[in-house]
C-alpha cells in the first residue's frame, strides 16, 4: 500500500475472509467507479477475481473485456506468474 500511495494512487484494500469472498466482492463492486483491481495472493485469489468479473450480468458487464486487473504474487506456489515468466522467456 505505501508503493502505492508514493504513486499518488488512491487503495482501497479488501482483505478476505472466507472461500469465494473475492468473487463476491468483485462481482458486486460497482466497476464504473474503479480504475482497476489488483489481486494480491496465489493462483486462487485471481482465480476468484476473475470468476466474479465473468459472472457479472448488470450493466457493468460491459465494462469487463476491458477492465484491468493487475496481480501481486505472493502465494505458495504462485503458477501463475511461473507460467508467465516462463511463457516471456524469464527466470522464475
Amino acid at each position: 500500500e505505501p508503493l502505492f500511495q508514493q504513486a499518488g494512487i488512491l487503495v482501497e484494500m479488501i482483505e478476505t475472509t472466507h472461500n469465494g469472498h473475492a468473487a463476491e466482492i468483485v462481482h458486486t463492486a460497482v466497476l464504473s467507479q474503479l480504475d482497476g483491481i489488483i489481486a494480491m495472493g496465489g493462483d486462487g485469489i485471481l482465480s476468484e477475481v476473475m470468476q466474479g468479473l465473468l459472472s457479472r450480468t448488470d450493466a457493468d458487464a460491459s465494462l469487463v473485456p476491458s477492465f484491468p486487473v493487475g496481480v501481486i504474487p505472493s502465494g505458495t506456489g504462485n503458477g501463475f506468474a511461473a507460467s508467465n515468466l516462463f511463457a516471456a522467456g524469464e527466470k522464475c
